[in-house]
């Protein structure tokens, strides 16, 4: 059978020019965005795999800041300072930017190896500041099921698994503090019949989220 090809480009023009923090784990991430970045300094950010620049026009909204953002894809083409360029190699100097992120993209990385020079990267680039990385729950859970099934089987898309421990040993090892890490979202968000949220754990989460400073 033929191997099934998802087309990036199809996917970013569907997006929103900005987040519309109607799902839960848009309203708990920026909660924990608050909650550790102050907003009452200029910063320098970058985002990895940008796609459209929806998170970083939200950035431009709520801090003062001058954003970049890098991408394989040229989706992005249209927001200032955007960059054709590899996660794995970006196209900047080291210490260049006071908070570098990225979301959705890690996962899509098979090997630890590929993880670890992908954070490797986010902290080369970054100055004493913030990293943050955010990305599907591909641990044993209602999400993971649906990405395997209904995403990567269905449409093409390649997401592989990562563990909280892994993201944590990696920060520790490239000397990033974390300041948070935890699950965050409610699968039951998806399609029309929501449910309202009624805890929190790993089994029942849509994304995970760590967030560190530069040590």
């Amino acid at each position: 059978m033929k191997e099934k090809i998802f087309k990036w480009s199809q996917y970013i023009s569907k997006l929103n020019d900005m987040p519309k923090l109607i799902q839960s784990w848009e309203k708990e991430l920026v909660t924990e965005i608050f909650k550790v970045m102050p907003k009452d300094k200029y910063y320098r950010i970058l985002e990895i795999g940008c796609s459209n620049g929806r998170w970083l026009r939200w950035f431009k909204k709520h801090y003062n800041c001058e954003t970049f953002g890098v991408d394989m894809d040229m989706a992005g083409k249209n927001m200032s300072n955007f960059i054709l360029g590899n996660g794995l190699s970006l196209p900047f100097k080291n210490n260049s930017f006071d908070i570098v992120f990225s979301m959705g993209l890690i996962e899509h990385f098979s090997l630890k190896t590929q993880r670890r020079k992908l954070i490797e990267e986010h902290v080369r680039v970054a100055k004493k500041g913030f990293i943050m990385i955010t990305h599907p729950n591909t641990t044993s859970s209602l999400r993971w099921c649906y990405i395997k099934f209904a995403l990567d089987y269905r449409l093409g898309h390649k997401h592989y698994k990562i563990a909280p421990e892994e993201m944590k040993e990696h920060f520790e090892q490239t000397k990033i503090r974390t300041l948070s890490s935890k699950f965050i979202g409610w699968f039951f968000d998806l399609g029309s019949n929501k449910i309202p949220k009624i805890f929190t754990h790993r089994f029942t989460s849509d994304d995970y989220v760590i967030i560190g400073e530069i040590e």
